[in-house]
């Protein structure tokens, strides 16, 4: 049976949707959420390193976008990207 080894619960305001662990960093991952946020955690210290938000706008331009879920993010097999 799996085991919850990490709860990561303070950044994201939605589901998160997708996870990736960084090859060559341990303790670190990527993870992307419908509530537009990508977070880069360490997950030994639960605590995130940075967060970007997909869903802030630049100024008021009068048109309607789609929201900017995030359904998958990726690591590159070096971690660097």
């Amino acid at each position: 049976a799996a085991k919850m080894l990490r709860r990561l619960s303070q950044c994201h305001d939605n589901i998160c949707a997708s996870v990736s662990f960084r090859s060559g960093h341990p303790w670190q991952m990527v993870s992307g959420g419908l509530d537009g946020k990508i977070v880069h955690w360490n997950y030994n210290k639960v605590r995130p390193l940075a967060t970007f938000h997909t869903t802030k706008t630049p100024a008021k331009t009068g048109q309607m976008v789609n929201p900017r879920f995030v359904y998958s993010v990726a690591c590159d097999s070096t971690g660097q990207r």
